[in-house]
């Protein structure tokens, strides 16, 4: 688009001669009174012309074939970035001009994947959304609030956002469990952060790990899963690293005189005492 075209024709060039002309030849309040008219007047034209010039419009859904869209999605996936596209379905057949971005912007961004979003338009009718997506860290058991038991399983991101499993398709992710539906984001923030923490400290030992509770942030537990046993150790607030070495040094001696389910409390140093019998003989204590 050439400058002759941004300016709405050969006219303007007229005009602000006349205007040049006029403030040379008026009194200064006079003069300024038909300048600014004048410039109104301009503004309107050219407005006009951003608004009716078919080069300024806006084609979201192609209608006929061969019919090339002008707005692009990055950072989405196909599925994902149609969804992203019905958000502009109103800006269809639209001036470029007309398109209220940082309205769309924050549609964009109130979609449950979306962590940010910008919104921009390049002239004459281009209008690009780019989509940082939400990374899931972990797979969440929350307890259905409908039944006493069981559970449903789901995403959730650093910032503690539940997300759809799929997000986390094929993704080696810890499972967490202690989340609820009904928590704040910020409250399941805590919580993964301590998850994080835990998985940080323990090391090569997360291999072992089927489960890490954090319902309570002051005592952290992690279902094991040993010699076809599922055994719960209770850590406390802190040194997870050190605590999980313990066990294993005394796993050898307590192995056979324990049963899968028990709950063995390493809180106190040097120490592992269960709290709870197991619910069933492990294979090699029958």
């Amino acid at each position: 688009m050439n400058k002759k075209e941004v300016h709405g024709g050969a006219r303007l060039p007229i005009l602000f001669a006349v205007l040049r002309f006029l403030r040379r030849s008026l009194p200064p309040i006079t003069a300024l009174l038909l300048v600014s008219t004048a410039l109104l007047f301009a503004f309107h034209r050219f407005e006009d012309f951003l608004l009716a010039d078919a080069r300024f419009t806006v084609r979201v859904r192609g209608d006929l074939p061969g019919d090339a869209s002008s707005l692009a999605i990055h950072g989405a996936a196909a599925g994902e970035a149609a969804q992203v596209r019905a958000l502009f379905d109103a800006d269809h057949g639209r001036s470029l001009y007309l398109i209220p971005l940082e309205q769309r912007r924050l549609q964009v961004r109130a979609i449950p994947w979306v962590r940010d979003a910008s919104v921009a338009r390049y002239w004459p009718n281009r209008v690009e959304v780019v989509v940082r997506r939400r990374k899931p860290v972990a797979y969440a058991q929350l307890p259905l609030a409908s039944q006493k038991a069981g559970h449903r399983i789901m995403a959730v991101d650093e910032e503690g956002v539940l997300l759809d499993r799929s997000m986390a398709a094929g993704g080696d992710l810890p499972v967490l469990s202690g989340l609820r539906g009904d928590q704040t984001p910020h409250e399941r923030a805590l919580r993964v952060r301590l998850m994080m923490q835990v998985i940080s400290d323990i090391g090569e030992r997360a291999r072992d790990v089927s489960v890490i509770n954090v319902g309570q942030l002051d005592n952290v537990r992690l279902t094991v899963h040993l010699d076809e046993m599922l055994l719960v150790l209770v850590l406390g607030p802190d040194e997870f690293g050190q605590k999980l070495s313990q066990f294993f040094r005394y796993y050898s001696d307590i192995r056979t005189r324990v049963r899968s389910g028990a709950v063995i409390d390493l809180r106190i140093r040097d120490r592992a005492t269960v709290i709870e019998e197991g619910r069933e003989a492990p294979k090699d204590a029958q």
